[in-house]
């Protein structure tokens, strides 16, 4: 079983790679960003209105926190890869052919 959740896990590995790419990650930002995404995996699990109103607001965050990361306003296009893949469904997408 994995220590993090699917959002978390996902951020994690997005930031390793741009850690890798020498982008500049910033670790006070990086973690807020991993708070974040945990906190989004959290409101997945209990489902109730509340959790997912503050999800909405905690998603907001991330992503507003995850495009100071990668420095949004930059010519690169691996950062517009990676913003685009941020916007992108997580989970619950239905199974082909269904």
């Amino acid at each position: 079983m994995s220590r993090y959740g699917a959002v978390e896990s996902a951020v994690r590995a997005d930031l390793r790679q741009l850690a890798a790419e020498n982008v500049g990650v910033q670790r006070s930002l990086a973690q807020t960003a991993y708070a974040l995404a945990a906190g989004l995996d959290r409101a997945r699990g209990l489902g109730t209105a509340s959790a997912l109103i503050g999800a909405a607001g905690a998603a907001k965050e991330l992503r507003a926190t995850l495009e100071a990361l990668v420095g949004v306003g930059s010519d690169s296009d691996r950062t517009a890869e990676i913003l685009a893949q941020l916007s992108s469904p997580l989970g619950d997408a239905e199974e082909p052919g269904s």
